[in-house]
């Protein structure tokens, strides 16, 4: 990483990193509102894969 090219710095060159703005999230409405949930109502069907993954992972990780 650059520190003199970083925007997020406090000071150029200093080294001290400075947290970026937090910036406005969108807004839902209407139809998107609507799917968002409609989506959350759905079962989750990849839990299991994902818990697999995470134990596989974990696995791995401790050699």
């Amino acid at each position: 990483m650059d520190i003199k090219k970083d925007s997020h710095l406090h000071e150029k060159g200093s080294g001290k990193l400075m947290a970026a703005p937090i910036t406005s999230t969108p807004v839902l409405k209407g139809k998107d509102l609507v799917d968002l949930v409609t989506d959350l109502r759905k079962p989750d069907i990849n839990r299991d894969r994902r818990q697999k993954a995470l134990k596989a992972l974990k696995i791995v990780t401790k050699g």
